[in-house]
């Protein structure tokens, strides 16, 4: 038990203190004595694994609410340079913020940025890059997402990215994903969903188009608001 103590200034001090404590003990040890003293040693070390594996867990958890804060400070800087931009084009142009969601205004034109409160939690594959995602509206009502924000670890660092959905040619009426005769986001459970197809090559009954967002995107974002209007 002392050689799996916590505070290594209670360990013994060397191997052969353990050799020779061992030695002295196990003599006088009888058989019922020594499976008392396995299974005790076993216990220990059963519940040794479990708080590495726990701190592990907390370790992990910690590390992935980092990077999501970390995510959001970044979408929100992102948002406030694209109202600066919309707003030296269009000095009624505004930004509004209510309870996790942006929202860049000019009239009746407007996109909306909206962050899940959830990373989506059933992505299946390998060593998926996904740190949080959420979608995007055009308009002022709430409709189908017209895409995704989604930010992703690549190359060690993390950043965002606008994913579009489009149907692919002859999947008829049953194409349950988004409207089919424009690009769309997909629903936050949808979106885990298919988040396996994602990241392969395989045809699938739609396709994906993936760019870097920026605040420049997020200015054309709300120029097809605008035109969408008209």
């Amino acid at each position: 038990l002392r050689l799996l103590s916590k505070d290594p200034a209670t360990r013994p001090q060397d191997a052969r203190t353990v050799a020779e404590t061992l030695d002295a003990f196990l003599k006088r040890l009888t058989a019922d004595q020594q499976a008392l003293q396995e299974a005790a040693l076993a216990a220990q070390r059963r519940r040794a694994i479990e708080e590495v594996a726990q701190a592990q867990r907390v370790t992990t958890a910690q590390a992935e609410e980092d990077r999501t804060i970390q995510a959001i400070a970044d979408l929100e800087s992102m948002m406030e340079d694209a109202a600066d931009m919309a707003r030296d084009a269009l000095p009624e142009a505004e930004l509004r913020y209510d309870g996790g969601r942006w929202h860049l205004i000019w009239e009746d034109a407007r996109v909306t940025v909206e962050p899940w409160s959830r990373r989506p939690s059933n992505a299946p594959f390998y060593q998926d890059p996904l740190v949080t995602a959420g979608a995007v509206y055009l308009g002022p009502g709430r409709s189908h997402p017209t895409a995704n924000v989604v930010c992703e670890i690549q190359e060690g660092r993390q950043g965002w990215w606008l994913y579009r959905f489009t149907a692919n040619g002859g999947v008829g009426a049953n194409y349950k994903f988004g409207p089919l005769d424009r690009p769309h986001g997909l629903e936050a459970q949808t979106f885990s969903d298919q988040r396996s197809y994602m990241g392969t090559s395989v045809i699938h009954v739609w396709q994906l188009a993936r760019e870097a967002l920026t605040a420049e995107g997020v200015v054309r974002l709300l120029q097809e608001s605008i035109t969408a209007c008209e």
